[in-house]
């Protein structure tokens, strides 16, 4: 099983917006099944079911197993699970750390506690918005998802990121501005 980093977690929570994943996820809850059982308990095609089992397996959450000539694929939570209890910062996760003027607000890549100063709130938020692509639209229960990664109150971060102009909402979708950077902050910053 590889390890469940950050980037597995983010794997895994695109992979929730599309049904064929979760459906696929469901079935290898309870046993181990090849790509054709897969299909038949399913009512989808090997392709389908083989692009679900690639997201699982990029996710972390995939077991693979060889039963005489047949792989067969089971869900596989312990790495997850081990994450959960350990905290989302292992030591494992290949994020940069925060920048040195905002690092007392983090704890490892969690966000503790949210600044009050103005020019510190723009460092933290212009930190954060690099969880997100440019050019990727996010719904809002995704957004929640992976801010609620790095910090509980994911509505208070959610809002920032919107009022201070590092994102735009449109339609419940959510998109990173582009320009945007932890090198730079938002457009028009000094």
């Amino acid at each position: 099983m590889k390890p469940v980093t950050r980037g597995s977690i983010d794997a895994v929570l695109r992979a929730f917006a599309d049904p064929m994943f979760l459906r696929t996820a469901a079935a290898l809850t309870t046993e181990a099944m090849s790509v054709a059982e897969l299909a038949s308990a399913l009512g989808s095609s090997a392709d389908a079911v083989g692009q679900a089992l690639q997201a699982l397996g990029r996710a972390g959450l995939l077991h693979t197993e060889r039963v005489d000539a047949v792989r067969r694929y089971r869900l596989d939570l312990t790495g997850l699970q081990a994450l959960v209890e350990k905290g989302a910062d292992d030591g494992t996760d290949d994020a940069p750390a925060p920048p040195p003027g905002i690092r007392a607000f983090f704890r490892g890549h969690r966000l503790e506690r949210y600044p009050a100063q103005r020019s510190r709130q723009i460092a933290v938020l212009t930190w954060l918005v690099e969880d997100f692509e440019v050019g990727e639209s996010y719904p809002e229960p995704e957004i929640n998802r992976i801010i609620g990664l790095r910090h509980p109150d994911f509505a208070t971060i959610r809002r920032a990121l919107i009022d201070d102009g590092f994102m735009v909402r449109s339609g419940g979708i959510y998109r990173r501005i582009p320009g945007v950077s932890a090198d730079q902050g938002p457009i028009g910053e000094d």
